[in-house]
């Protein structure tokens, strides 16, 4: 009996081990000078490994004129170097357009860590001041 316990007690500390990656984007989003770029704040954390990435999009849909009543969409990437050392790190990366320009406004973000095998991402809307 002692034995069943010993190996459920190691399985329920296996399941409860700490995801390798985490990433968290911050709601406000800064509009660069020109406008064709954003910079936007990540909080992220990723384990050890030989090979990491990290990379942003910012997508914004925007009003189109009257005269047309179609929309605009805005979409810029950006990548980052991360740390990854099991602590919390935080980059203000800048996602560039290749077309159109940012205004102020809602806008919805992305972004994505990784670490080797393991990597987290996150999606959220945000705010372009």
């Amino acid at each position: 009996m002692a034995a069943i316990l010993a190996v459920l007690g190691t399985t329920l500390v296996v399941h409860a081990a700490p995801a390798g990656a985490t990433i968290k984007i911050e709601p406000t989003v800064t509009l660069a000078n020109p406008p064709t770029s954003v910079i936007v704040t990540v909080d992220y954390s990723c384990q050890p490994s030989l090979f990491s990435f990290g990379q942003v999009t910012v997508d914004q849909l925007q009003p189109g004129t009257a005269a047309s009543g179609s929309r605009n969409e805005v979409t810029a990437f950006g990548g980052f170097s991360p740390t990854c050392d099991d602590k919390t790190h935080r980059a203000s990366v800048v996602a560039s357009a290749f077309g159109g320009s940012f205004i102020p406004g809602p806008a919805n973000a992305s972004a994505f860590v990784g670490s080797g095998a393991t990597f987290a991402q996150a999606q959220n809307e945000v705010s372009i001041r």
